[in-house]
């Protein structure tokens, strides 16, 4: 109806429609209020109340009010239980050497230890004016010695010599050659009474060489040779037996074998 009044009047006809409505209303409502009829118009002030229009729609959300105070802390809840053990992280790169620390402050000397016990007096030798010193009596001094093979004709020897000279030479008899089976009491043979320790621990009674056999292999030199004085002269090629003040010279004639051991003499 709009559209159909617009297209016919137009719109300052519309315009004057328009005002003309809203001064008939105004008039109504002067004549109204200015009492022309006080019953007629207090019963139109009494009248029902028209229908409830319907609600509007809500409007927005104002803004968010003041954050209010904190409340009280809670009471702490139970542990929880262990985590597991993370997994084992990888070995890292070995670090540079670092620099050498400085030297510490040098200790305290330490209290000295107990004296010693004193040692036990040498023998002490024999010297005569513008002689040398000679071995004590009782006194034993040792030394070792080896056989080498030789051809038949040959002539195998071993010096024995005293450190300390002896106070005189000895006679043939008083050196002994002590053989093994001697030493083990072997096949009925026994050492001489004057020798009776052995390779491992020779020994002599004063004034005697006693010259212990160790090994003998291809038999004992004992049965060709003997032990002789080398400060004597030799008779038909031999020297005498015995042992001078400086020592003695075991010797086998046409000795094969190999055969070693050790001495003793005693002044």
């Amino acid at each position: 109806m709009f559209s159909l009044l617009r297209n016919r009047l137009g719109i300052p006809g519309l315009i004057s429609v328009a005002a003309l409505v809203f001064a008939m209303i105004g008039g109504a409502y002067a004549a109204d209020q200015s009492g022309g009829g006080g019953e007629a118009s207090a019963s139109a002030k009494r009248g029902k109340p028209g229908p409830r229009g319907k609600p509007g729609k809500p409007g927005k959300p104002g803004p968010p009010g003041l954050a209010g105070l904190a409340g009280p802390a809670g009471p702490a809840g139970p542990a929880g239980p262990a985590g597991l053990p993370g997994a084992k992280g990888d070995t890292g790169a070995k670090g540079a050497t670092g620099p050498a620390g400085a030297t510490g402050p040098k200790g305290a000397t330490g209290a000295a230890g107990p004296t010693g016990g004193t040692g036990a007096t040498g023998a002490k030798g024999v010297c005569a004016a513008g002689d040398p010193c000679v071995l004590p009596v009782g006194v034993t001094e040792t030394g070792s010695w080896i056989l080498l093979p030789v051809g038949a004709f040959e002539i195998s020897s071993a010096p024995l010599p005293f450190n300390i000279p002896l106070a005189a030479a000895l006679p043939a008899s008083n050196v002994h050659y002590v053989t093994k089976q001697e030493i083990n009491e072997e096949e009925g043979k026994t050492p001489p009474a004057q020798c009776q320790g052995d390779a491992a621990t020779p020994t002599a009674t004063s004034g005697h060489l006693c010259v212990y056999e160790r090994h003998a292999e291809g038999g004992s030199p004992s049965t060709a040779g003997l032990i002789s004085n080398p400060s004597t002269k030799s008779i038909g090629g031999l020297m005498e037996g015995g042992a001078a003040k400086a020592g003695a010279l075991l010797t086998a004639f046409g000795y094969g074998g190999f055969a070693w051991g050790t001495w003793a003499v005693t002044g």
